[in-house]
């Protein structure tokens, strides 16, 4: 609910339990008044009133950064993990992952290493990502992602640049249309290539 007095408490999972942050609703800007925090691009005034919490929470706006699992634990209370994705057996983080998500209990985001070429190979360097939906068909393991800047899409193998891997039933199955149609940061990737792309997979478990 928008507080016309401007004063907002956020409630943040810190050191074991549930505490009440508060804030006001000012952000800040740019010398031509553009917003430098997160902010909405459909004027949702939550998506800044969250990060000021957070970051109050752990000192203010000048934050080295985290990464995606331990922000989620932040907002959610739900356990993070991270998975190595040089190291891992595939298979078994494949089945985990599934069954995760199959059953509402987890929540799943990645992020990059370093990446020499962003553009070639459309990718964002020591960037997070999250894990929109998880479908295997015919024997493709395959990941949505969605990066969170809401354009630059991966371009590699399933991207929506590959004409020569996607068959009309994996079309179908995958509504390759409607990810394909634009540019808003949502591509499809397969297990292998995701593991070559991406240093670490993210997973928040349900308590």
């Amino acid at each position: 609910m928008y507080n016309p007095e401007g004063k907002y408490i956020v409630k943040l999972y810190l050191n074991g339990s549930w505490r009440s942050v508060e804030v006001d609703d000012y952000i800040p800007v740019d010398q031509w008044n553009n917003p430098i925090s997160a902010y909405s691009n459909k004027s949702k005034l939550w998506v800044s009133i969250f990060e000021k919490a957070y970051l109050k929470a752990h000192g203010g706006y000048d934050f080295n950064g985290s990464n995606s699992s331990r922000d989620l634990f932040v907002l959610t209370g739900w356990l993070p993990e991270i998975i190595d994705l040089k190291t891992c057996d595939r298979k078994k983080v494949w089945e985990r992952v599934c069954h995760g998500y199959r059953n509402r209990d987890c929540l799943i985001t990645c992020g990059t290493g370093a990446i020499e070429d962003e553009d070639a190979i459309g990718l964002v360097s020591g960037h997070a990502y999250a894990v929109l939906e998880i479908v295997e068909f015919q024997g493709h393991r395959m990941l949505m992602l969605k990066n969170p800047w809401g354009h630059f899409e991966y371009k590699g193998k399933f991207s929506s640049n590959d004409h020569k891997s996607w068959t009309a039933d994996l079309k179908r199955a995958l509504n390759y249309q409607q990810v394909a149609s634009k540019d808003n940061g949502i591509f499809w990737i397969d297990m292998d290539s995701f593991c070559r792309a991406y240093e670490h997979l993210y997973i928040n478990w349900n308590p």
